[in-house]
């Protein structure tokens, strides 16, 4: 994850901790279940590490993540529940009520009765911890069906997904959503989409996919996430990452382990069932419950609000009886009003439909008498129209029949006249043109078979000729060129006061080979010289700015010119002599490191590579003494 492009800074995860602490320390009466369910591959077991990162502070692959690609299985096959004394380090902090979460096999995308019976067991907390569960929903062990404690029921259930599925687990989500309407308890929905920093949330592709996850979990949006989760490459130093856990402390503040939700008994009118219910029960609930339980009055309504979560730690075999009494009668009051209000809605829309067929039945006489009104007048004018139309018909084809019989007649004896005179006429030039060209065919092969040969033996001695001419020059021209170059040394100089002084330089090292000199003062065409000397001493004295070669800023370029073409030649050895640099004097290297220049010019940087560049004050040093005499040595010698 690149830290530049953080959307949450490191102080939005310090409050954000602070407020989760908050939330799970004022909750001191009971730990949640939260159950992780989803499709092997989507990211359940990274999820699941993320929350218990968040509220540990520190990373641990508590849960196994990745799956086995190859044999179609994943890594989580059994039921595993971890308690906060699992993933909790500090034990302060195990006073708190941090969560228990619940690790499972994914389920295939199914809505068979295998996946609903094993569900609905792990909801009701019937299925022990380490229990082996395959992808389809079916238990290994047929016999851990016994009840266990209350606290072993599940409280919430975080449905993963992947946001990079292109398959939507659409058939699992109805058997969850089924079991949470239909069970004996309300067991409240979150849903997560996993794989957030994969996909583009701007794609109308996920937008669609988003927006039917959410719709078929009934999701708002404090019940959702679309998040990232850490995975087993997680950074050594375990150093939190504010984008991952910042919106995972949200949602799991906000949604699963944040707010409470009640279970609600409404007494509705006067119905004796409901209101001796509450005579029974009310005082029972006060007595065990205590501070624990509210109730108001509202219209002659009175609503007692219990959360049965709070008892299952401190009541005994029959309160937990009463508890599931309790927590029936909501649904039995629902079932009731809504069998009510089905049967106003029955009755409202059997009377529509009687004053809707009547309505019919009069529009329909309205619309069966008019077509018949029509088609009786269409009937009786029908036999006229149809004969006054074949009439004006039959004349109107009569006309055109006689029009054009006549004018076909005409325009046939006209085309079998002119056709016929243009074929004899096409007959007889046709003749004049074939004798014509025979004849001349005839005196052309004729020709040519007469000049046929003299024309080859031309043609093979002229190109004889062009080789050898083209071979003699070739051989002439670079014969020439070898025998032009002389083993000599020419010493180059660019002023006229300092002559003198580089022949006696040169002469110092040249020994008894023989020396040219050559003035470049005030010559312009200097890129046109062509040398005969095999080595070339250029010396250059000494500017202000140590410019030894001129570059494309300057002014004028006489001497990097001169230079440049002699490289480009590639018959003279090139030696560039930088000369009166008091810098320079007794150097134990071929030139002074300082001057910049030789870095900056190409020509200079490729003959530097070559040792060819020297920089002195008046004299070479000793070891700039012996390098030249050894490379003229070599380079005369060839």
């Amino acid at each position: 994850m690149d830290k530049t492009s953080m959307e949450y800074s490191k102080s939005d995860l310090e409050l954000q901790i602070k407020l989760l602490q908050d939330t799970v320390q004022k909750r001191q009466n009971k730990t949640l279940t939260l159950a992780v369910i989803g499709q092997c591959g989507c990211g359940k077991s990274s999820f699941i590490n993320t929350a218990m990162a968040v509220f540990s502070g520190e990373y641990h692959e508590h849960a196994l993540v990745g799956n086995f690609e190859n044999e179609g299985e994943h890594m989580t096959r059994r039921l595993t529940r971890y308690s906060k004394e699992k993933y909790l380090e500090d034990k302060d902090s195990l006073d708190h009520c941090y969560p228990t979460i619940l690790d499972m096999t994914g389920f295939q995308d199914t809505d068979d009765e295998a996946v609903r019976e094993t569900l609905g067991m792990i909801f009701e907390g019937r299925i022990r911890d380490g229990t082996k569960l395959n992808s389809k929903g079916r238990r290994n062990v047929l016999d851990i069906v016994k009840p266990l404690f209350p606290d072993t029921k599940v409280d919430r259930i975080i449905f993963i997904a992947s946001a990079k599925f292109e398959k939507f687990p659409e058939e699992l989500m109805k058997s969850v959503k089924l079991l949470t309407l239909e069970g004996s308890r309300d067991i409240p929905i979150f849903g997560v989409l996993t794989h957030a920093d994969e996909i583009d949330v701007s794609d109308p592709k996920f937008c669609k996919f988003e927006k039917k996850f959410k719709d078929c979990l009934g999701l708002s949006s404090m019940r959702y996430l679309r998040c990232t989760n850490y995975c087993s490459n997680f950074p050594v130093d375990n150093e939190r990452i504010p984008d991952v856990e910042v919106p995972v402390m949200r949602f799991l503040r906000q949604s699963p382990i944040g707010k409470k939700i009640h279970y609600n008994l409404e007494m509705i009118g006067n119905s004796s069932l409901s209101f001796l219910l509450t005579l029974i029960i009310a005082p029972l609930a006060e007595r065990l419950v205590k501070d624990k339980c509210t109730v108001s009055e509202s219209n002659g309504t009175r609503v007692i609000y219990m959360n049965n979560q709070y008892l299952c730690d401190s009541v005994t075999e029959a309160v937990n009886k009463l508890e599931e009494l309790i927590t029936n009668i909501p649904s039995k009051i629902y079932h009731t009003h809504a069998e009510k209000e089905k049967e106003e809605a029955r009755n409202w829309i059997l009377g529509i439909h009687e004053i809707a067929d009547e309505q019919f039945e009069k529009q329909a006489k309205l619309v069966t008498d008019l077509p018949s009104k029509i088609y009786t007048y269409i009937e009786k004018n029908k036999e006229d129209t149809n004969n006054r139309i074949i009439n004006e018909m039959s004349k109107l084809f009569h006309k055109f029949q006689e029009i054009t019989d006549e004018h076909f007649e005409k325009l046939g004896t006209n085309l079998k006249e002119t056709l016929h005179n243009t074929h004899q006429h096409f007959e007889k030039e046709t003749k004049k043109v074939r004798s014509k060209v025979n004849i001349e065919i005839d005196s052309v092969n004729y020709r040519l078979q007469d000049n046929k040969f003299w024309m080859w033996l031309i043609v093979i001695v002229v190109v004889a000729l062009i080789v050898v001419l083209l071979y003699l020059c070739i051989f002439g021209m670079t014969r020439n060129k070898e025998d032009k170059m002389e083993k000599s040394v020419v010493i180059v100089s660019f002023s006229t006061a300092n002559k003198q002084l580089h022949k006696s330089i040169a002469d110092n090292v040249a020994g008894d080979y023989k020396c040219h000199e050559l003035l470049l003062g005030g010559v312009k065409k200097v890129s046109s010289i062509e040398l005969t000397s095999q080595v070339c001493l250029v010396f250059v004295d000494k500017n202000e700015r140590n410019i030894i070669l001129e570059t494309e800023v300057d002014i004028s370029k006489t001497r990097s010119d001169f230079v440049e073409n002699l490289v480009k030649q590639g018959r003279t050895h090139v030696v560039v002599i930088y000369c009166q640099h008091e810098d320079s004097h007794g150097l134990t290297t071929l030139y002074n490191r300082n001057l910049g220049n030789i870095r900056k010019h190409k020509v200079l940087r490729q003959l530097q590579g070559q040792n060819r560049v020297l920089s002195i004050n008046k004299e070479f040093s000793p070891y700039q003494s012996d390098y030249l005499k050894v490379f003229l040595n070599e380079s005369l010698t060839e």
